[in-house]
């Protein structure tokens, strides 16, 4: 009855309508498992895929920040957020456009779209990386900062390299690949703890740490591009109009995605000035204990946006609903489960990392597990309301969360410290939770309840 289904034979004839064949009922009866095998098993690639990016990083800021001294960590953790805010602009500009657009306007040529979008990149951060080589010399040149110098030259060297490794991934998951993904971040693992071990990291400075990050970066995605778009090729005159639709999609989410990175790395980017890069290393060794729960929701991200959108287009959009109940559900309970991790083992988890070298601050840890908590309550609205293609959510949700994070970090550092980076920390996700909601009853409940 109903969908219930077995594995009972049937006769069936053959195209001539002679010998009967036989079918399995239960193989053909239940699309529905068949569906839920197939995006589990992309499910797993992908969340596999972003827990090795996850623990290459856990394992290079936890190893770096036990070898090298605090201030010195503090330059690499600071260079690597620039990198971070400019990956902000990457995301908007390139990144979101080729995840959306690709699936949706390209599906018929996707390899030549992909390489032509490689080749964008380089138009892009080539430039910006020549920036930052130019400011990391007047730094060092005027003597401001050798520490800073040197970070800024870092920065010059790795961007290309990082933002092309995730372009590499998310070319993999729009051609609907992601053991490809896998592939490439299990390069960059291993290469990030071959380099750490066999390597000396405690001679390392800010710069040398950000290059061999970078050149990591670009031994394992380069190669794996070139012959993932072997295939295709880049038309004449196609960067131009794939620049434009970039621009035409990622034009209402390029401020915002320049307020919201900046927001989200602001707490670094504050204690600097006011604290020291001391302590800027001090909270990054404990931020990171926060970085699973961050790392899982990315990975869901890549995963579902493209089958969201594949469902707008189709006209599914009572799937759509249903999906983001179940994915708010979901994405809450599991980093609820975490913080309970944090709350009861913030001081064995710090002793585990780092040895006590950081003991005195492991009551932050709980502190900033509860961002993640509140990014959960976010995520499910945020993914819906693109997958719509209303692109200017970003824009207005940046153009709330943006100032008043930036203005959080800057007051509670001010006066409260590190703890006071913390609960800034905290208060950004709470916004961006509430600014999500409200824009997802204000902009997408009425679309998809008309279906």
């Amino acid at each position: 009855m109903g969908d219930r289904s077995t594995d009972t034979e049937v006769p069936t004839t053959d195209e001539s309508g002679n010998a009967p064949a036989m079918r399995h009922v239960g193989q053909s009866a239940n699309p529905r498992m068949q569906l839920i095998r197939r995006w589990g098993g992309k499910a797993t690639w992908t969340l596999v895929d972003q827990g090795l990016v996850s623990l290459g990083s856990l394992f290079l800021t936890i190893m770096l920040s036990r070898v090298l001294s605090v201030r010195e960590f503090g330059g690499f953790v600071t260079g690597f957020a620039i990198v971070l805010v400019a990956a902000g602009l990457h995301e908007a500009l390139l990144l979101e456009p080729m995840l959306v657009l690709g699936p949706l306007h390209h599906q018929q040529d996707l390899r030549s779209y992909l390489k032509t979008q490689a080749v964008n990149h380089l138009v892009w951060t080539l430039p910006v990386s020549a920036v930052f080589a130019l400011a990391g010399s007047i730094v060092m040149l005027l003597r401001w900062g050798d520490v800073i110098g040197q970070a800024l030259w870092g920065v010059a060297l790795s961007l290309p390299c990082i933002l092309y490794l995730w372009m590499a991934r998310r070319a993999s998951y729009v051609l609907g690949r992601p053991r490809s993904a896998l592939l490439v971040s299990l390069l960059y693992t291993t290469g990030l703890v071959l380099a750490l071990l066999v390597g000396d990291p405690a001679r390392w400075n800010s710069f040398l740490a950000l290059a061999i990050v970078g050149l990591v970066a670009a031994a394992a995605s380069v190669p794996f591009m070139l012959v993932l778009l072997s295939e295709g090729s880049v038309q004449s005159g196609s960067l131009r109009w794939i620049n434009e639709e970039n621009w035409r999609y990622g034009r209402w989410g390029l401020s915002g995605a320049l307020l919201m990175t900046a927001s989200v790395q602001a707490q670094v980017l504050v204690i600097g000035p006011f604290l020291g890069l001391a302590p800027v290393g001090v909270f990054r060794a404990m931020q990171v204990f926060v970085m699973p729960v961050n790392q899982v929701l990315t990975a869901l991200n890549l995963l579902i946006l493209p089958a969201m959108a594949s469902k707008v287009g189709s006209g599914q959009l009572s799937t759509v609903r249903r999906t983001v109940w179940v994915l708010f559900a979901g994405c809450i309970g599991l980093a609820l489960l975490y913080e309970m991790v944090l709350v009861f083992g913030a001081q064995e988890l710090e002793q585990a990392a780092y040895g006590g070298k950081f003991e005195q601050f492991s009551y932050l840890i709980p502190i900033l597990g509860a961002g993640p908590v509140l990014s959960a309550v976010a995520f499910a609205f945020l993914v819906c309301l693109r997958a719509l293609e209303l692109p200017k959510v970003n824009l207005i949700s940046a153009a709330v969360v943006g100032p008043l994070s930036i203005v959080t970090a800057l007051i509670f550092t001010k006066q409260f410290g590190l703890t006071g980076a913390a609960a800034s920390y905290v208060a950004t996700s709470a916004i961006s939770a509430v600014t999500a909601a409200v824009l997802y009853v204000w902009m997408a409940r009425p679309r998809l309840e008309l279906h």
